[in-house]
């Protein structure tokens, strides 16, 4: 996930500039700050957002690589298996031209099971490959929408901090302003105006340093639970594409075992040599390791 940054009137130049237009005018430099909280709160919202769509489009990139992966595997299996079972099935036929009419019927028979033993096998191949496949969409699916979940509520609660914090510093910046309008020598004293003027000015500076850091504690919050979601979304996907492969591949293997098995009953009764034109051994080797 691409770096993430949480500053919000955290930079100093920033926060020294909005101290002198509140020293100066507290009511338009309190103005100043909320805009400023808007504009950065605004942008970490829009670095969540970016962030969660890329951990999303990771996440629905991985599973989609694996599926086509296996997709591609399954079918060059059986792509192996019915050119394999066809050759058999075609050594078979070959016999029945020079056999008698009887022993005819028993090869095409034969050579008949062994093109439906390939074709039920490839269905069942290929149903096995999809519900393993179909689990990688369903955790990418269930992954992505966790990294969206986390995204929301954290914008949510960036909205709410911000909210808060624009109405702190609005009620510091009015009370300082009350103060301004005193007249020269309230309370008996020009000196004690001005102290509390100063004070005033004082207590919009805190809010706005307080709003700052709480404001930034939230977004790094949200930042770091964002990236720890979404590396467990990346995980959660490539263990599901594991699991998927291991059960695409122990179902080439079954296919495998039951098309040797078959076929090489059918040759054999037919009264040849398997091994002659049919490597059995070959064939599990192709079907089971095709992908190393």
């Amino acid at each position: 996930m691409h770096a993430m940054t949480y500053t919000i009137l955290s930079h100093v130049r920033s926060l020294e500039e909005l101290h002198r237009l509140i020293e100066k005018d507290p009511v338009s430099g309190t103005r100043e700050a909320a805009k400023r909280v808007v504009e950065d709160v605004e942008a970490v919202v829009r670095n969540i957002t970016e962030g969660s769509e890329l951990a999303i489009s990771q996440v629905h990139t991985d599973a989609q690589s694996a599926a086509v992966k296996l997709t591609y595997e399954a079918e060059h299996a059986i792509e192996i298996m019915n050119k394999d079972t066809a050759k058999a099935a075609d050594e078979i036929l070959r016999k029945a031209h020079s056999a008698n009419p009887d022993d005819k019927k028993d090869l095409a028979r034969e050579a008949n099971g062994i093109i439906d033993s390939a074709r039920q096998t490839s269905a069942e191949l290929n149903k096995r490959a999809e519900t393993s496949i179909a689990h990688i969409s369903e955790q990418a699916h269930s992954a992505a929408g966790n990294v969206q979940r986390v995204a929301e509520d954290a914008i949510k609660k960036l909205i709410a901090a911000k909210d808060e914090a624009i109405e702190a510093i609005s009620k510091a910046g009015k009370e300082a302003a009350e103060k301004l309008l005193l007249p020269a020598g309230a309370n008996g004293q020009d000196a004690d105006a001005h102290k509390k003027i100063k004070l005033a000015v004082a207590e919009v500076l805190k809010e706005l340093s307080q709003v700052a850091d709480k404001l930034n504690l939230e977004a790094k919050s949200a930042f770091e639970d964002l990236k720890k979601t979404s590396k467990e979304a990346t995980v959660m996907v490539r263990r599901a594409a594991a699991k998927a492969a291991e059960m695409v591949q122990l179902a080439i293997h079954d296919a495998a075992e039951k098309i040797l098995k078959v076929t090489g009953e059918a040759i054999r009764e037919t009264g040849g040599d398997d091994a002659a034109f049919f490597d059995q051994t070959s064939l599990r080797d192709r079907l089971a390791n095709h992908d190393r």
